[in-house]
């Protein structure tokens, strides 16, 4: 199952609401994702850009796209972008797609 990480933003209003009650977000998120066919790898809180990351499996593209549109309307967030993965195999699948190619036969 392709692989997916999705990197969250929490409004000031939804730290401001977990930071007087403590709550665990990673379970909406786990919920949507499992109700989607897919399963959840983890959950992580960060700090820089992004608040969070979910790295999650899902059946395509479009499950994906569906799962975060979800959190987005379930969980209060500001910022959420999600980034497609591939493992070493399919990585080393594209890069031997690329070379054959033959990309030197490519007008630049």
């Amino acid at each position: 199952m392709p692989q997916y990480m999705t990197q969250f933003t929490f409004t000031p209003e939804a730290w401001k609401a977990m930071a007087g009650k403590p709550q665990n977000p990673g379970q909406t998120i786990r919920s949507i994702i499992e109700r989607c066919g897919g399963s959840i790898i983890t959950f992580y809180y960060s700090f820089g850009e992004f608040d969070g990351i979910v790295l999650y499996d899902a059946p395509d593209e479009v499950t994906a796209a569906a799962m975060a549109v979800a959190t987005d309307i379930t969980e209060p967030l500001k910022a959420i972008k999600t980034t497609v993965l591939l493992s070493e195999d399919k990585g080393r699948e594209m890069m031997q797609k690329v070379g054959s190619l033959n990309l030197s036969q490519v007008p630049t």
